[in-house]
C-alpha cells in the first residue's frame, strides 16, 4: 500500500466516522424531544453525503444508508435509541442466520 493510498484511506475513514457522529446525534436529541437540533444534524447528515455524489460513490451511498436509518429510527415506535440499534442488530444476526 503507497502512502497516498493509506492516506486516502484513512481520509475516507474519517469521513465515516463523522457521518456516524452526526447521525448518532441526530438520533440522541430525536430521543430527547429535542426536534430541532435533530433536524439540524440530520440535514448535516443528508448534505454531507450529497456532497460526495460524483465524486465518491462509496461514501456517498454510505451517507445515504446512515441517513435512512436515521429516518427510521424517527419513525419507529421505539424511543430510546440504544434499544433500537439492539433490535436492528439482532434483526439482522437473525437473517444472517
Amino acid at each position: 500500500m503507497t502512502a497516498s493510498t493509506a492516506l486516502r484511506q484513512d481520509l475516507r475513514m474519517e469521513k465515516v466516522a463523522r457521518m456516524n457522529e452526526l447521525a448518532i446525534a441526530a438520533c440522541r436529541h430525536w430521543e430527547a424531544g429535542d426536534y430541532d437540533s435533530s433536524m439540524h444534524a440530520g440535514q448535516k447528515l443528508s448534505g454531507f453525503s450529497d456532497a460526495f455524489q460524483g465524486i465518491d460513490s462509496d461514501l456517498f451511498w454510505y451517507g445515504f444508508y446512515v441517513y435512512r436509518r436515521y429516518g427510521e429510527f424517527m419513525v419507529s415506535d421505539v424511543q430510546d435509541f440504544t434499544a433500537w440499534a439492539v433490535g436492528q442488530a439482532c434483526t439482522a444476526l437473525r437473517a444472517a442466520a
